[in-house]
């Protein structure tokens, strides 16, 4: 099917928008004043789904006959199905050889286009491969979503309105997807959504803040609060696992160099620059104060209580203010949000052991200690509308404006114990079924599991 779409692109890319070099006296350049024909890609992927949909109901068929009592209806199926097989595989070759004979085509396209001296034709000639180039470019990443959202989005990219964006937002050219962002402004759907998430996601940073301004005028949508929520909570998580080496899907890899063997990392180096301006991400999430946020922030808590039951991971331990400005984003969050399973997360943190990562300094001849367990008991008082000083807690701006207690690791420990004890009165409150943390049973549908890594354009 990719290879089918693939070669329907680049046939509409070149055919559709046409190319008739200028007039020149070289006769080098008579090979290209041809006009390309135009190709329907509609045809090619309306070729595929039916022979797709009639091999499935074939093929169902046989299958159901094999689970007949009846031996000769079992073998009837049974020769059915072979033959089902038989046409697929035809089928199959046939689409091959659609998709070989586009290839051909563009390449002889393109060679005689590139034969002109003509200077004005070359002008025209390097905007029209371009353009080409934005839209496979597309195509590879569309190629990538469900079917449903595949055909919607080749549909809309292939119209008017929709080449003339992708053909600047897929751009090789940073300044050039500088532009897209604008020109989505004034465009409405679910496409122009997801062009728009693709520019809050790139790794260009003018492009990601121009790309987010634009969001400001916009409806929240699923594609867009999913980009602004990478770039404010999910990035530094995405890390984090591959570095744990937990369900990252990432084989470890070598490289080698005359016989030596070089083992590779798993840092993304894109990364750092995809997670700046989290903090300009966040001030649009909360802005927006929708329920697709909400609901965002609720299943990203039901897969961290997921990641609770492993006891090597501690991923709240990137996400407090104690490991940096992601953390203070994600409290930002929770504090406009205020979701009621973040309370009990955050109250198994307390329960949890994790003085071992704390640190303790005096300032003003008075001991203060960080750790992110002091970063949830301060958040937890926060969301549960407790005093912060009944636990000797305090912001301090020396330190990032960090959750820091007045006291040593013993005070942590106390200040754990109370926040612990007003939990055995208030749990029912937030939905807990025991006051006993470990009781709570693991989310059944986390939705989408935290840290995930992200498809993007790679340029």
């Amino acid at each position: 099917m990719k290879k089918v779409l693939w070669g329907a692109l680049l046939g509409v890319a070149i055919g559709a928008t046409g190319c008739q070099s200028s007039p020149t006296t070289d006769p080098s350049a008579a090979t290209a004043t041809a006009t390309l024909p135009t190709i329907s890609a509609g045809v090619i992927a309306g070729e595929s789904r039916e022979i797709h949909a009639k091999w499935s109901a074939e093929i169902t068929a046989a299958l159901d006959g094999l689970s007949s009592r009846d031996a000769a209806k079992r073998a009837a199926a049974l020769e059915q199905l072979a033959h089902v097989i038989e046409q697929n595989n035809r089928d199959a070759s046939m689409l091959m050889n659609i998709a070989g004979q586009f290839k051909a085509n563009s390449v002889r396209n393109l060679t005689s286009l590139l034969a002109t001296q003509d200077l004005e034709a070359r002008a025209l000639i390097a905007s029209l491969m371009n353009f080409q180039e934005a839209l496979s470019r597309f195509l590879l990443v569309a190629a990538e979503e469900t079917e449903p959202r595949r055909e919607m989005l080749i549909h809309w990219g292939l119209s008017p309105e929709g080449a003339k964006v992708l053909a600047v937002a897929f751009s090789s050219d940073s300044s050039t997807r500088v532009d897209a962002a604008h020109m989505v402004v004034g465009i409405d759907g679910q496409a122009a959504d997801w062009v728009l998430a693709r520019l809050i996601d790139d790794a260009e940073r003018e492009v990601s803040l121009t790309a987010i301004n634009a969001a400001w005028d916009r409806e929240p949508s699923p594609d867009v609060v999913d980009a602004l929520w990478q770039k404010a909570v999910e990035y530094p998580l995405t890390q984090y696992r591959i570095n744990m080496g937990m369900g990252s899907g990432i084989a470890p890899r070598v490289a080698v160099l005359h016989g030596r063997t070089i083992q590779l990392d798993g840092y993304d180096y894109s990364l750092a620059m995809r997670m700046m301006d989290g903090d300009v991400a966040t001030d649009l999430l909360v802005a927006y104060k929708s329920d697709v946020v909400e609901k965002k922030i609720t299943d990203f808590m039901d897969s961290l209580a997921i990641m609770k039951s492993n006891p090597n991971m501690h991923p709240f331990q990137m996400l407090s203010s104690y490991n940096g400005s992601q953390g203070l984003n994600f409290e930002r969050l929770l504090m406009a949000y205020r979701p009621k399973a973040a309370v009990v997360y955050l109250v198994g943190v307390v329960a949890s052991n994790f003085n071992n990562d704390g640190w303790e300094q005096m300032m003003n001849n008075q001991m203060y200690r960080c750790s992110t367990r002091v970063d949830a008991l301060g958040i937890l008082a926060k969301l549960t509308d407790q005093d912060k000083d009944d636990f000797n807690l305090a912001r301090v701006p020396q330190w990032g404006n960090r959750w820091m207690l007045a006291g040593t690791l013993d005070n942590e420990e106390k200040a754990a114990r109370k926040m612990l004890n007003w939990w055995k009165i208030h749990y029912k409150d937030y939905g807990a079924k025991s006051p006993d943390i470990n009781d709570e049973e693991l989310p059944k549908n986390p939705g989408r599991s935290w840290g995930r890594m992200r498809g993007r354009m790679m340029w």
